[in-house]
């Protein structure tokens, strides 16, 4: 009789291990699926953010809207004639110094302006 109660009190044990174990997982569960679901939203949310900021990104991008801002805001012009120059009237790319030298490395010359390479101050 003695050895009935113990297996009943040990069956007794195990059920409520289980049911607390069982409690347990379905609050974990349950938690994590309001964590996925907040998740969702915050994703949901952001593809729309992108989708608006694409529609922002091609209507700033047409060609019409962007050449009339460059003709409202830009002075640019046709090319001229005398914008055009010959290859030999551009500056050496490396100094002679160097090249003389052999140093086997060339350092580039200082950068000259466009506009200093269009004037006729030769």
């Amino acid at each position: 009789m003695i050895r009935l109660m113990n297996m009943n009190a040990a069956f007794l044990a195990v059920t409520v291990a289980v049911a607390f174990a069982n409690y347990h997982v379905k609050y974990a569960a349950q938690h994590e699926a309001q964590s996925l679901a907040k998740i969702n939203k915050e994703i949901a949310r952001t593809d729309d953010r992108i989708r608006v900021l694409d529609a922002e990104w091609s209507h700033l991008n047409e060609p019409e809207r962007l050449q009339a801002l460059a003709g409202r805001h830009l002075a640019l012009g046709h090319i001229t004639a005398s914008q055009v120059v010959q290859l030999g009237d551009l500056p050496a790319r490396f100094q002679a110094a160097d090249a003389k030298a052999g140093s086997g490395v060339a350092r580039p010359a200082p950068v000259v302006p466009a506009a200093a390479l269009l004037t006729d101050d030769r």
